[in-house]
């Protein structure tokens, strides 16, 4: 998976477009901010599918480590016992801390988490850049406001004609 960081760098430097938002260049604005929304949801689906495999390797590895790996180390040792075969749990989790695969495993996973959590975060960011946009066309444009909320009303958007008047197909 590629995540280009440069793309989303430079849309963010389209935030401060927003201090000088006018009715032309408003639309860009907001489908520019939609699509990267759209990509950063996708790159984040992705990210937490690869993180929920990471942790499924790394508990996969710390059974390993925990049923195969762990008795040998302690009898190595000389802390197991036949009282206490698998050690204390500080034991126990004393080996897990030094097997160098599950550790990478659990370091893979923060990694994810990480760049995941910066996407989110990114992605609130165009949000609220989007809704931005909107809320100043609604104040330049009260009639626009209506076709960009997509309410249902009886009132007239911009562009629509009153083709009521006349009682054209109007029943007497």
């Amino acid at each position: 998976m590629l995540i280009d960081l440069l793309k989303i760098k430079t849309l963010e430097t389209r935030i401060e477009e927003i201090a000088r938002v006018n009715l032309l260049r408003a639309p860009e604005l907001l489908s520019t901010f939609n699509k990267i929304f759209m990509e950063l949801s996708e790159s984040i689906a992705t990210l937490e599918y690869e993180k929920n495999k990471a942790q499924r390797d790394a508990q996969l590895r710390r059974s390993v480590v925990t049923l195969d790996e762990m008795p040998k180390v302690l009898r190595a040792k000389g802390l197991a016992t036949d009282r206490s075969p698998t050690g204390s749990a500080d034991t126990r989790e004393a080996v897990l801390d030094q097997d160098a695969e599950y550790q990478n495993a659990l370091e893979l996973v923060e990694q994810i988490s990480a760049v995941s959590k910066l996407l989110k975060d990114k992605r609130d960011g165009f949000v609220m850049a989007y809704h931005s946009v909107k809320r100043l066309v609604e104040k330049m444009r009260p009639e626009i406001a209506r076709s960009l909320n997509a309410a249902p009303d009886r009132d007239l958007d911009a562009g629509d004609e009153d083709d009521s008047s006349g009682d054209f197909g109007i029943p007497r």
